[in-house]
């Protein structure tokens, strides 16, 4: 219950500021917003604001601001007294589509609608060209908002749209005509062929991860203004950050920076249900490449862990990273498909709960252990052994 509460990030008093939005979208040149929110309030925290009520703006998960130099403002960066939302109209709201079959975890639609738009609505707008889908009367359609829900719900015809909408068990098209698409889920035949050996694998010289180090210091701040339950929910993904910067920084373990053909990959181990799932289910995974963002895909490792579906199904240059939650047993799955770790993580080490097997499964990579306490020397030598000797690394 107290990891639960982490949801809950504006608690306490706080100096509150005004806060000034507009767009660059076509048409809307006299639209303007203002609202006033606690001083400490990040991007991403300032877009789950917007879109809830009171406020109900068609904010998608995906709307970029805009700083005034022009810079993209992501994640937990500090939001600016003015900022512009790029291409954001205040009576269109993006939905994105998608369906629960089995193999077609890639296939999905993103539509813009006006506000107000029912499901009914919705089935006849997919029944309509240029999407053409033939939905069946009885199909059943889940849906829910990024900013409060975190379960989709059964729908009625009559219920307004949400921003995230899924169709069970529903095929968009012959799916035997496109196993050859979705045998790898991860990677397109096109990115695949286009995409060399070597390509995203060197590591980055020695005065970038220093240079990253020095950023990860200014960082620092932001961290610090947060009230405490913030700063504790964040601090999974951006130990993550931190750990992956002072690797580089150390200029003995080559480390690479991630890119859009080859993914930054980090296994988290011995996570539990109600703690990272959790946590990645809210998104306070999501900084976990807060220093540069690169390209990262995190994968959560642990027993009985609820599934958690990823915003955005790729990694991209400037964006969150892509967070799944997995079995042990799909370590072989993951590896064969080339999705093995650059470095692999264990939050609050318990080397009794830890399988053998995933621990040499990782590798000979580092292995990043984040600790309360200082573990007695019995429990560290456990889980070196059980790592088949790997490194083992607790970042100061």
């Amino acid at each position: 219950d107290e990891v639960l509460d982490v949801v809950d990030l504006q608690s306490g008093e706080q100096d509150n500021i005004w806060v000034t939005l507009w767009t660059n979208a076509a048409g809307y040149e006299d639209w303007s917003y203002s609202l006033a929110v606690p001083r400490s309030t990040v991007i991403r925290e300032l877009r789950r604001r917007l879109a809830a009520p009171p406020h109900g703006l068609p904010v998608s998960v995906r709307q970029v601001f805009v700083g005034r130099s022009g810079s993209e403002l992501q994640g937990a960066r500090e939001m600016e007294e003015e900022m512009m939302l790029s291409n954001f109209r205040p009576d269109t709201m993006e939905v994105r589509v998608r369906t629960s079959a089995e193999g077609l975890d890639k296939w999905q639609l993103l539509l813009h609608v006006a506000l107000g738009t029912t499901v009914g609505e919705l089935r006849a707008l997919l029944a309509s060209a240029p999407h053409g889908l033939r939905l069946s009367e009885d199909q059943e359609i889940r849906q829910k908002n990024f900013y409060e829900d975190f379960f989709f719900k059964l729908t009625a015809d009559t219920d307004l749209l949400a921003d995230e909408v899924v169709l069970i068990d529903f095929l968009p098209f012959d799916a035997a005509a496109t196993t050859a698409d979705t045998e790898d889920p991860w990677t397109s035949s096109e990115e695949a062929a286009a995409a060399t050996p070597e390509e995203g694998l060197q590591p980055e010289p020695l005065k970038y991860w220093q240079e990253q180090f020095e950023l990860c210091l200014d960082l620092q701040a932001i961290h610090a203004k947060q009230n405490p339950r913030a700063r504790r929910a964040y601090s999974w993904a951006r130990s993550l950050a931190y750990v992956r910067i002072w690797l580089g920084s150390l200029g003995w373990c080559p480390v690479r920076r991630g890119t859009e053909a080859r993914p930054f990959i980090v296994w988290v181990l011995g996570c539990e249900d109600g703690v990272e799932a959790v946590l990645a289910e809210c998104g306070f995974f999501d900084d976990a490449n807060w220093v540069d963002w690169a390209p990262m895909e995190i994968y959560l490792f642990g027993h009985n862990l609820r599934m958690v579906e990823p915003f955005e199904d790729r990694a991209a240059e400037g964006h969150p990273p892509v967070v799944r939650t997995m079995t042990y047993e799909e370590m072989h799955s993951l590896s064969s498909a080339g999705r093995t770790p650059d470095i692999a993580a264990v939050f609050m080490p318990d080397p009794t709960a830890l399988p053998e097997r995933a621990l040499q499964a990782v590798g000979p990579v580092p292995i990043a252990a984040f600790l309360r306490t200082q573990p007695t020397e019995s429990a560290v030598q456990e889980v070196v052994r059980r790592a088949g000797g790997g490194l083992l690394h607790a970042p100061a």
